[in-house]
């Protein structure tokens, strides 16, 4: 699993690095909140995921008004039993942070900022999270980006993850607001 981990963390750098610049930022939208299970927005999925939305094997969920440094890429394993955060992180220190709650759902296998190897000091990275499933149930993870000037967090994003009795992870809904 780790060598996995690995392999994948290495394919979102690359596109991370190769992606910086190409982006937009967002329309001034403040907050998209889209409920995976709501059959009235399901045929609107394309249109409020960067990446089309899969409500029958949750493959990936990003907010479309994410912007240029927000996240890459959340993915659903295949086995369904763990899943992983991919976000940008800038050179200015500004950071990702996480809270989770309640912590008897998911356990973090992962939490590391990774950054090109042989890339300059200030060079931006990305900060990757892997969750397995412990225990059903749900729970929220509300994920904050901080700039280290002021310590507020200028954005948020929200996930709410459920687990089932076989240890199976679905994404529920997502929320982004911009502070």
């Amino acid at each position: 699993m780790k060598k996995i981990v690995q392999a994948f963390i290495f394919v979102c750098l690359i596109l991370a690095v190769a992606a910086t610049g190409c982006l937009t930022s967002d329309d001034g939208t403040n907050t998209t909140n889209k409920t995976i299970n709501d059959t009235n927005n399901t045929s609107n999925l394309t249109d409020q995921f960067s990446t089309p939305a899969n409500p029958i094997n949750n493959t990936s969920y990003v907010p479309d008004n994410a912007s240029a440094y927000l996240t890459k890429q959340v993915r659903v394993s295949d086995d369904k039993k763990s899943v992983v955060f991919v976000f940008d992180e800038s050179s200015t220190g500004d950071k990702w942070e996480l809270i989770m709650e309640p912590r008897t759902v998911l356990s973090i296998e992962t939490d590391e900022h990774v950054t090109p190897e042989n890339a300059p000091e200030t060079y931006p990275g990305i900060h990757v999270w892997v969750f397995e499933s412990i225990g059903p149930g749900k729970t929220i993870m509300n994920f904050n980006y901080i700039v280290e000037e002021t310590g507020k967090s200028i954005n948020n994003l929200i996930y709410i993850i459920e687990v089932n009795n076989a240890g199976e992870i679905s994404i529920i809904s997502v929320l982004h607001e911009r502070l």
